[in-house]
């Protein structure tokens, strides 16, 4: 799976769409930096989000999943997945970052993708994505200027992408394997 554009939110943890998430021990994930891949790791558990085609149909509101892996990755900084205070995405500019298909060995994306509402838990971001983005982090800055994920690419829609926001279930499920 090395090219996906993950993005690692704790030592032991790795988010991803829903749509592109693969069984454990299948993949390695890769981490790259500066533009190499550096090191992988083998998953432990994927926790999906239960609602997810719950009825039979794709739900983009719950396009998320958490990858545990098997041992923690030291060589690079996680990116922290922010405080949820829900909504935040809406009328924002935020960044979407990633390894894609396309060019799997350099990082792309935009730090000024403006956002507007589709519909709860979910925003339009109008930054060009290709196939391959999903799964990608969407990141904003906080008070202090530290980049956090604030969401995830479901999928793209035109030029754009559709994120999910970062809910209270994945906070919940973060929260319940940091220490494990």
């Amino acid at each position: 799976h090395e090219g996906v554009p993950r993005a690692c939110i704790a030592v032991r943890m790795v988010l991803d769409a829903q749509e592109g998430a693969v069984s454990p021990n299948t993949y390695n994930i890769w981490v790259h930096h500066m533009g190499r891949a550096i090191t992988s790791r083998r998953f432990k558990q994927e926790i999906r989000h239960p609602e997810y085609a719950a009825d039979g149909k794709h739900s983009p509101q719950n396009d998320v999943a958490l990858i545990v892996l098997n041992a923690p990755i030291t060589q690079v900084a996680p990116i922290p997945l922010a405080q949820h205070r829900g909504g935040e995405l809406a009328d924002s500019t935020v960044a979407l970052m990633g390894y894609h298909i396309q060019s799997p060995d350099a990082l792309a994306g935009s730090l000024l993708c403006p956002t507007r509402d589709m519909s709860p838990g979910i925003v339009h971001v109008s930054c060009p994505v290709v196939n391959g983005n999903s799964g990608g982090p969407i990141l904003a800055q906080n008070d202090q200027g530290t980049w956090q994920v604030v969401g995830v690419v479901s999928s793209r829609i035109g030029r754009g992408a559709i994120a999910v926001h970062a809910s209270e279930w994945l906070h919940d499920q973060v929260n319940a394997h940091l220490d494990r």
